[in-house]
């Protein structure tokens, strides 16, 4: 993470949801500016019809 830039706004996402959230701590501690997760996971949006 040290590598990505602080200024971007970033869109955290995993398969299943649990790993996504540990990665907000991350960036939260780290003091990264836009940081937005998925409120659902890869698996959820695509039981859901969504396009993945």
């Amino acid at each position: 993470m040290n590598d990505l830039d602080k200024s971007k706004t970033y869109l955290v996402y995993c398969q299943s949801g649990h790993r996504s959230g540990s990665a907000m701590e991350n960036f939260q501690q780290l003091k990264f500016g836009l940081v937005y997760n998925l409120l659902r996971s890869i698996n959820s949006r695509r039981s859901e019809g969504f396009p993945v």
